[in-house]
């Protein structure tokens, strides 16, 4: 019984940090799907063991609609890694670093300062060779 309830604890641990690991990721698929946006992804890939090393995605937005969404999704993340926020009079720059055993998590969102337009997500997962 006591096996049980550690594995349970376990599950359920690495089920939340997941989710709250996705939640601009899943921002950036909500965006992407509509015509006001673009995105691209790019995976690159070990050429030996065609194991994916990095993926890169990014999406660009001309109208900022969606702000509140992706700054709330960056402030939830930035809960659970290093947070860096950069201001000019033109940008404002958000970086969040996230690492764990397996892959190291790099998500940027970029505005400009004052219209909160043009803004620019931009994911970036590079996976550890011990997978």
């Amino acid at each position: 019984m006591r096996r049980w309830v550690i594995l349970t604890l376990v599950f359920f641990g690495m089920v939340i940090n997941g989710n709250a690991q996705n939640k601009i990721d899943e921002i950036v698929e909500d965006f992407s799907a509509p015509g006001t946006s673009t995105f691209s992804s790019v995976v690159e890939r070990n050429p030996k063991t065609r194991k994916v090393v990095k993926v890169v995605k990014v999406l660009q937005l001309a109208n900022i609609s969606g702000f509140p969404a992706i700054k709330d999704a960056f402030d939830e993340e930035g809960k659970n890694g290093n947070l860096l926020t950069q201001t000019d009079r033109e940008t404002t720059t958000v970086t969040i670093t996230q690492e764990n055993k397996s892959e190291i998590r790099i998500y940027s969102f970029s505005y400009e300062t004052r219209t909160k337009r043009n803004g620019v997500v931009t994911i970036i997962i590079k996976y550890k060779k011990n997978n």
